[in-house]
């Protein structure tokens, strides 16, 4: 898999600031690194709808049960496009329950695109959810 610093640093600087968001519970510096016409899958919501679905569904009941959340680094992969205006990236990610006791971890899918290659990446599409056999999920429905 790719190392850390093997990935375009736009792309790793896009992926620590959105872990760092869920991490601090952030909802308003997650829909910065978002357009509005998102769309996405997640742990418990199965589609939404425009960045402020994302966030009422799926962002605002999971992100509060959730501590230390951040990547497997060594998991992640990026595809980028040849112009570089277009990232496709997944990944595994781990964190804790709010309980602090039960690991919970998942696989995620990101795509990003920005305008130029000196434009900020906004995320378009993910899906985050939990191994489909974790028993916190229905903890969060």
């Amino acid at each position: 898999m790719t190392k850390k610093n093997d990935i375009e640093p736009s792309i790793v600087n896009w992926l620590e600031a959105w872990a760092a968001a869920i991490r601090a519970n952030d909802l308003d510096a997650g829909r910065r690194l978002f357009a509005d016409d998102a769309a996405g899958f997640g742990t418990i919501t199965h589609r939404t709808d425009g960045l402020n679905d994302l966030v009422e569904r799926q962002w605002t009941r999971v992100w509060a049960n959730t501590v230390d959340y951040d990547f497997d680094w060594d998991s992640v992969c990026v595809h980028l496009s040849g112009d570089e205006l277009q990232a496709a990236a997944h990944a595994l990610w781990a964190s804790t329950g709010k309980d602090g006791e039960r690991l919970r971890e998942g696989r995620a899918t990101i795509v990003l695109t920005r305008a130029s290659t000196d434009a900020d990446w906004k995320c378009v599409h993910t899906h985050f959810s939990m191994w489909p056999n974790s028993a916190d999920i229905q903890l969060l429905k």
